[in-house]
């Protein structure tokens, strides 16, 4: 059983993922959809954000096309790892005084050296995968004047597989549906997995359709390359989705790959019922049920719909399905 200071840390670890009134994910910003030029595309209409980028629906004037621009501001970006680096300083010299002055000028020195070195991660392991069912990427621009980086992206007409972030307003999916998109999720993952990287933040949200209304994984920013042992840190994410494991031992490694597993079992389960298997009225109500309440699924769900939610979100992650077993799996084969 978790005790009240353990829920405390957990919280805390998650600010400022998640907040009282929201327990998905922070509001969009307010920014004012002007729309900008760069190289040959030409950004005209916002059509998602994220914590520290704004995607742009952008037309190529050579060709017409239509592509997807993730926007990075520097300015977010710089502060963002300005945070980053006087939280570890403050970790690994508590009482010591840091030296501010040599960290601006070692993020100066990174930036001159590479333009891209804060989404060099995200770069680097979405330009190593080739997969029918993950974003490519065709190009990246510096863009200096605007002080911006863009990501140019294969665009997906058909959206979302469905909203979560700011409230589930869709209805549930016919099973057969739900089958459907659910096992290209699976060859998606196992293959990503296979390539030692772990997404961190599989959702509905992060899922959309293409031009054929097959899926499409994008947002690889909380990704990682694994190690050899598969054990990485815990990072905050999107708290609804997160495995319970990563909410019960903020501070200690675990494995990656079980932690996409679980997330994969909550994107299954809010298209199939159009609800969260465990949320709650405050952040430590939700928590709490993530790593403490039993799993319930509704009547109609068929036996195999069932069986294989169980094994998704089973929170032991030793006991927790991998993706050579989801393969083999009757909801999915």
């Amino acid at each position: 059983m978790e005790t009240e200071k353990q829920k405390n840390n957990v919280e805390e670890s998650l600010s400022p993922a998640i907040s009282e009134n929201s327990l998905l994910t922070e509001g969009p910003c307010d920014e004012e959809d002007f729309g900008f030029a760069a190289n040959e595309y030409f950004a005209h209409r916002i059509i998602g954000r994220g914590s520290s980028s704004t995607v742009w629906l952008a037309t190529k004037s050579s060709t017409n096309a239509e592509y997807a621009i993730k926007e990075f501001r520097k300015s977010v970006l710089r502060r963002q790892k300005r945070v980053e680096l006087l939280q570890n300083a403050n970790r690994r010299n508590a009482g010591v005084p840091i030296d501010r002055i040599s960290l601006e000028k070692n993020m100066l020195q990174d930036e001159r050296s590479d333009p891209f070195c804060y989404i060099r991660n995200e770069l680097d392991i979405v330009q190593s995968l080739n997969h029918p069912n993950i974003v490519k990427v065709l190009d990246v621009i510096n863009n200096e004047y605007l002080d911006m980086l863009l990501v140019v992206l294969n665009y997906c007409p058909n959206g979302k597989l469905a909203s979560v972030d700011h409230g589930i307003s869709f209805s549930a999916f016919p099973e057969e549906r739900c089958q459907f998109y659910f096992r290209q999720l699976v060859f998606c993952v196992d293959y990503v997995h296979r390539e030692n990287v772990i997404h961190r933040d599989i959702k509905p949200d992060n899922l959309l359709l293409d031009a054929a209304r097959n899926l499409c994984m994008i947002d690889f920013g909380q990704a990682e390359f694994l190690p050899a042992d598969g054990l990485v840190n815990v990072v905050s994410s999107t708290p609804a989705f997160m495995a319970p494991e990563l909410l019960s031992s903020p501070y200690q490694k675990v494995d990656g790959r079980k932690t996409d597993i679980w997330s994969m079992g909550v994107t299954l389960y809010v298209i199939a019922f159009a609800k969260l298997p465990f949320s709650g009225t405050s952040i430590s109500e939700m928590i709490t049920n993530i790593t403490e309440k039993e799993l319930e699924i509704p009547n109609y769900a068929s036996d195999t719909l069932r069986n294989v939610l169980t094994k998704l979100l089973e929170k032991d992650p030793q006991r927790r399905m991998n993706t050579q077993e989801l393969l083999k799996d009757p909801f999915v084969t």
